[in-house]
């Protein structure tokens, strides 16, 4: 896939679910229980305001709740793609890291 399709591609589902698919790779779980969103939400916002940045944290919430693509906010702030992309990828990583993850994996669907 060529890095313009990746800069123009937008991320599907509901946040803060299609974020947590993001950092672990298969279906988060999606429940109705309006109780597990909002403790998945209040969780995700205490561990993003901790271990992100500024600028991690704007692309992030653009890409996911926003739904924008790395293109659309490459031309919002007049910079280039590869560095909105740069900011996502390392956003992600923190967020995989073990002692982010580890809060995070409750919400996640258990293989059978």
């Amino acid at each position: 896939m060529e890095m313009d399709e990746i800069y123009a591609r937008k991320v599907s589902g509901t946040y803060p679910y299609n974020l947590l698919e993001s950092i672990f790779g298969r279906e988060a779980e999606s429940t109705e229980d309006a109780q597990k969103g909002a403790e998945l939400e209040k969780t995700l916002s205490e561990i993003i305001e901790l271990r992100l940045t500024d600028e991690e944290k704007n692309v992030l919430f653009k890409v996911y709740r926003d739904r924008k693509s790395i293109a659309e906010i490459a031309d919002e702030q007049g910079a280039e793609p590869y560095s909105i992309y740069l900011n996502k990828a390392a956003a992600l990583r923190k967020l995989r890291h073990p002692s982010s993850s580890k809060l995070l994996k409750v919400f996640v669907k258990k293989e059978q």
